[in-house]
């Protein structure tokens, strides 16, 4: 409700129920940086509250109302073993039927088809020629192969050249293989505690990111390529979230120098 609300309000510029609406909810609620307006989602944030209630619960945290819950319903039960009922109180039941949505999680978080099914739908060359949209279908950055999603992770040799420097960078040296290998090894790696793993997985989104925005800035808005640029960027980034987190300062010792 209070997101209709928001949403109509918006459109129209008032509080009247109304379906005008030039630009999907989600998108509008994307950073400005993904060309949203930085509108904070309720659902989300709903959901993430109720969330950290549910971890307070199951770690059993010093609190009143954490105390009388396990007193009163869990009794001494696993969380995820419990059946709640109408009878219990509101809020108690929400908080532990978002247990639900935790192992809704856990199951898609290791789906590496889900992930790369997502990343597919994008709007490479390729998908807009089978829509009927007539574009220049080779890639933009070698100018070799057809645009795929495949040859853009990482069969071109410019995006792959990019990912094997910053692996160098961070002392990780091996050979790139396509995006579903790689998205494999990075999965694998993002399961490590070491302060060398975490960097290195926080420069693979980075790296991600950072092709599919050249990619866009090249085709649609006449961009040059700057590999080295590119590079710059990333070690900036990591450096600069690196500051935020204890564990990384022994790693960014080793990483003070451009890639």
């Amino acid at each position: 409700m209070i997101e209709t609300i928001c949403r109509t309000f918006l459109w129209t510029g008032s509080n009247e129920f109304s379906r005008k609406a030039l630009i999907a909810w989600g998108r509008i609620c994307q950073p400005k940086a993904t060309g949203g307006l930085n509108v904070i989602n309720i659902k989300i944030l709903n959901k993430a509250a109720v969330l950290k209630h549910l971890l307070a619960l199951a770690m059993k945290k010093d609190a009143l109302w954490i105390r009388w819950a396990h007193t009163y319903y869990i009794k001494n039960r696993h969380i995820e073993d419990i059946h709640t009922h109408k009878a219990e109180a509101w809020v108690v039941r929400k908080i532990i039927e978002a247990k639900d949505e935790v192992m809704k999680m856990r199951t898609d978080q290791h789906s590496i088809t889900t992930i790369r099914e997502s990343f597919v739908k994008q709007a490479t060359m390729d998908r807009l020629t089978k829509f009927g949209i007539q574009v220049q279908v080779d890639c933009i950055f070698c100018g070799k192969a057809e645009e795929t999603f495949d040859h853009l992770y990482f069969g071109c040799h410019s995006t792959n050249k990019l990912w094997e420097r910053i692996l160098k960078w961070l002392g990780h040296t091996r050979l790139i293989g396509d995006w579903n290998h790689e998205l494999i090894w990075i999965s694998s790696m993002a399961k490590k505690k070491e302060c060398k793993a975490e960097m290195i997985t926080a420069a693979f989104a980075m790296v991600v990111y950072c092709i599919w925005r050249e990619k866009n800035s090249m085709r649609f808005n006449k961009g040059r390529y700057n590999i080295d640029e590119v590079c710059k960027e990333i070690a900036m980034h990591i450096h600069i979230q690196g500051r935020k987190k204890i564990k990384w300062r022994s790693g960014l010792d080793y990483v003070n120098k451009l890639p």
